[in-house]
């Protein structure tokens, strides 16, 4: 395919994906997290369900996250994962959270989505554009977003939170079925 670079979110299908073990969340890092697996959106069982244990004192207390994403400082990358509300102890508040591993975990790339009727809608966002919201069948929905590491930030860890309520005490069941992380350029 010629190298890394997509020039717009559909352009990046297909394309190098700089995530490690991008549908493997169960060999991600976990915090306080349980993960069951789940069907995935192509009909296969490679997606897994998050659920927080409400055991942290803040936000994204619990979570999993892969470190060691190697990115270059003033250059967009496209984010994107797939995700679906399960039947039982949906989450009503979760994150997707970009931070820098090389100063002290300080949030470079965050979108946090809330689940008003049904439908996804972005709550908050810091440092990242071009958020979109596209149903891919069977209440999955592709989630993506253009994100630009500011100077000197070099190494990152991506991070799925299946609960991002105040206190982190209330997340114990809240669920989020993930599938398929990917950045790419």
């Amino acid at each position: 395919l010629g190298g890394t670079s997509a020039f717009n979110l559909e352009a990046h299908d297909g394309l190098e994906n700089l995530v490690p073990k991008s549908e493997a969340f169960d060999q991600w890092s976990n915090v306080n997290c349980t993960t069951t697996s789940a069907s995935d959106p192509f009909g296969g069982n490679a997606a897994f369900t998050l659920s927080g244990s409400g055991s942290g004192d803040f936000p994204n207390a619990d979570r999993r996250e892969i470190a060691g994403i190697h990115v270059t400082a003033n250059v967009v990358y496209y984010a994107s994962v797939y995700v679906k509300l399960p039947s039982s102890n949906p989450s009503s508040l979760f994150r997707i959270q970009l931070n820098d591993n090389a100063a002290s975990y300080v949030v470079r790339g965050r979108l946090e989505v809330q689940i008003n009727s049904g439908a996804f809608e972005t709550a908050s966002s810091e440092n990242i554009n071009t958020i979109n919201y596209e149903s891919v069948g069977s209440g999955w929905y592709r989630i993506s977003f253009q994100f630009t590491p500011p100077a000197n930030s070099t190494n990152i860890s991506f991070r799925l939170i299946p609960d991002s309520t105040t206190p982190a005490s209330s997340n114990t069941g809240k669920d989020v079925t993930f599938f398929g992380a990917q950045l790419n350029t």
